[in-house]
């Protein structure tokens, strides 16, 4: 497995980040970044969450003798006191309830008006918020056959709703489990979709 400074270095050139942008979007000090890329500094969890929720890294922490491993986000958030809630069924049986929300006369109104709203509050960008632009056009130009446009409209209402698994106050972290719904339901959709 690459080491997480290569991972970050390829992001950044992914994403077309400077040290001192990485650092002001993940609120960690340019220096911290710059130490950490050297392989001068162990990163925490709370480092890599925070690394994580910026350039879409998959969660690591290091291992014995040097080696990385991948850190579940279930271990990340237990570690950092949030997300008690966060498990695979909780999650699935969560978005289950949204679906039927989405397909509900409230819950078109919802995703209508309260999705670009909560979506302009976050000022965050990124791959995956890209794509969950992407998802709320799809659904609003009902390009989706019923059942996979009602997944598209529980990740959109998940991401508006203020009962998550991770509370969106609790930031970066409260983003999480707001990225595994968006990455969940932009799997599902087949290839030749637009945006998909």
């Amino acid at each position: 497995m690459d080491s997480l400074p290569a991972r970050i270095r390829e992001a950044m050139a992914r994403d077309g980040l400077s040290l001192r942008e990485l650092g002001r979007r993940s609120g960690i000090h340019h220096s911290l970044l710059s130490r950490l890329l050297r392989g001068q500094l162990s990163p925490s969890p709370r480092l890599i969450g925070r690394l994580a929720g910026v350039v879409g890294l998959d969660l690591a922490v290091p291992r014995s003798q040097g080696a990385w491993a991948l850190l579940s986000l279930q271990e990340l958030v237990a570690g950092l006191g949030l997300g008690q809630e966060l498990t695979e069924a909780a999650l699935a049986q969560r978005l289950a309830s949204l679906e039927k929300d989405a397909k509900t006369a409230q819950g078109e109104r919802t995703i209508r008006e309260a999705f670009p709203v909560k979506r302009r509050a976050t000022g965050l960008s990124g791959p995956l918020l890209d794509r969950l632009d992407e998802m709320y056009v799809l659904h609003a130009e009902r390009r989706l056959d019923p059942a996979l446009r009602a997944e598209v409209g529980a990740a959109l209402l998940y991401f508006v709703c203020t009962r998550d698994c991770i509370p969106d106050d609790q930031f970066p972290l409260g983003y999480l489990d707001d990225a595994l719904v968006i990455q969940r339901v932009w799997a599902r959709l087949p290839p030749g979709t637009p945006g998909g």
